[in-house]
């Protein structure tokens, strides 16, 4: 949603239309609503997790190469990282198809790079998270 509403994508994908070199292709997930809203409610409040990914062009011989970073404030480990994950590198890949069409040249996704302050695991989870990982230790597991 807040990819849509701030218009976020095409942001990126306009920047380094203009400029590849900028370092300014940046987007940016918490608002002044949701720090309104935490100074509000500090018990029962929200700050997205993911708080930014930033886009990079590299000029390659015949192609160009976007590589993204991010920075998150916090990652739940077990449930959610790797949907997060995926999704930044969805993200990155529609950005990449985007700049592609503009530049009429192969724009590849280059790394996925971050910044995680706090991966954690929650309580609730945690005889779950510990089976996997004992089986893989074990070499018991299955894909």
């Amino acid at each position: 949603q807040r990819l849509r509403a701030g218009r976020m994508i095409e942001f990126v994908v306009e920047r380094l239309s203009n400029i590849p070199e900028s370092k300014k292709a940046i987007i940016v997930f918490p608002t002044y609503e949701d720090y309104r809203a935490v100074l509000e409610s500090p018990k029962d409040d929200y700050l997205p997790c993911i708080v930014s990914l930033q886009f990079r062009l590299k000029q390659g011989k015949n192609k160009m190469i976007l590589d993204t970073t991010f920075y998150a404030r916090s990652i739940d480990a077990f449930q959610k990282s790797h949907g997060n994950f995926m999704a930044m590198a969805m993200i990155s890949q529609k950005i990449a198809n985007l700049l592609e069409d503009k530049f009429n040249k192969p724009v590849l996704c280059g790394f996925l790079d971050g910044i995680i302050a706090d991966a954690h695991i929650y309580a609730e989870t945690t005889k779950d998270a510990l089976a996997i990982v004992s089986a893989f230790k074990n070499k018991k597991f299955k894909i």
